[in-house]
Order: C-alpha cells, then sequence, then structure tokens
C-alpha cells in the first residue's frame, strides 16, 4: 500500500512551528516555491532602482546603507544599458555626500508600512546630486557592450550575501554617446542567524 507523501514529510516554519505541506488537488503533486519567492509572500523582500539619461563620461549612483540594519542581506543586481558603460561596485564607504533620499520598496505591497527595509538608500547621477562616496573597495566591476544589454548578479543562484553593517555604492560610467541607464537592485532580508 502507498503511503500518501504528507505522512512522509513534516514541514517547519520559519519559527519551528509545524506547517501544512501544499500538494495539487488533482494530481497529489507537491506544491513548492523558491525560497526568494517565499521571502517575497513574507514582506521581507525589496528593490530599489534609478535611471537616468546621461551622456559620455557621466555617472549614475545608488548608494545603499546597511550601519544600522542587524540583518543579512542577499542581494541581486542589474545594469541596463542600451551602449557601452563600465559598472562597479564599492564596499565599505566610509560617508557619502550628495544624493536624494530614494524609499526602498517591499514587492510585497500592501506591508510596505508595516515591514520597511533595515536598509537606507541614496540616488543621483551626473548634474542631479551624484552620490560621490569617500573611500571603499571595489568587489565588482564589469564593462557593457552595445551587444550586451545588462549585466550584474541576475539570477537568484547567484546572490551576494552583503556585509552587515557596510556601505555600498553601486555606479554606472557612461562610455559613450547619451543613452538611459538603470540600475536595479533586489533583496531580502532577515535576522542575523547563527553567525
Amino acid at each position: 500500500m502507498a503511503v500518501p507523501i504528507k505522512y512522509i514529510l513534516q514541514a517547519e516554519g520559519h519559527d519551528g512551528s509545524p506547517t501544512k505541506l501544499r500538494a495539487d488537488a488533482d494530481t497529489n503533486a507537491l506544491s513548492v516555491i523558491t525560497h526568494t519567492h517565499e521571502e517575497i509572500h513574507e514582506g521581507s523582500h525589496f528593490y530599489a532602482y534609478k535611471t537616468a539619461s546621461i551622456t559620455n563620461g557621466q555617472v549614475l549612483t545608488l548608494a545603499l546603507n546597511l550601519d544600522n540594519a542587524l540583518k543579512q542581506f542577499h542581494l541581486f543586481m542589474e545594469f541596463d544599458i542600451a551602449v557601452a558603460c563600465t559598472v562597479d561596485v564599492l564596499e565599505d564607504v566610509t560617508s557619502f555626500a550628495g544624493g536624494v533620499a530614494f524609499t526602498i520598496l517591499n514587492n510585497r505591497r500592501d506591508l510596505q508600512s508595516t515591514h520597511p527595509s533595515g536598509a537606507t538608500c541614496l540616488v543621483g547621477h551626473t548634474g542631479s546630486d551624484l552620490v560621490v562616496p569617500t573611500g571603499g573597495s571595489e568587489i565588482y566591476a564589469q564593462a557593457l557592450g552595445a551587444g550586451n544589454r545588462a549585466g550584474g548578479v541576475l539570477g537568484h543562484d547567484a546572490e551576494i550575501l552583503l556585509k552587515t553593517g557596510s556601505k555600498y555604492l553601486f555606479r554606472i560610467t557612461n562610455g559613450t554617446t547619451t543613452q538611459g541607464v538603470t540600475i536595479i537592485l533586489q533583496w531580502y532580508e532577515h535576522l542575523l542567524r547563527g553567525l
């Protein structure tokens, strides 16, 4: 006699309490979602972005400050361009000058006001509140050409686990004619666990 799957597997929620397994009503196939998708449902998945039209040699910046966040941040980043640019990321920036505050957005929109991110964000570009860092070490760099429209850590299996208490700068420098460029950061965060 076959034993139904619900009697074989036991699942636990984030707090260790039992939780129901989900199965398709017709096939009894186990229904699962990715960990990242679960973070969205729980209200702990966030995003920030900045887009602008910049000319040759101009810069688009987005700064992420984790100074007051006692959380782990699992980051995915994307840089969208039309033609040649360079992108880089600095870690352990000492301070930022300039920039405009950006309200970090919760992917679960009904929890925007009750589940805020532990980070703060500044955005800007050349000629309009460019964020200028002091210090920092480069942890990522990429040259993107005309045939390479997007770069960064795009897949959820290639996330960057950011350093708690650090400041980060994400930057696109235009290498050619005027073009629209975008920085998109997505991350989920949770309280530090057993480090």
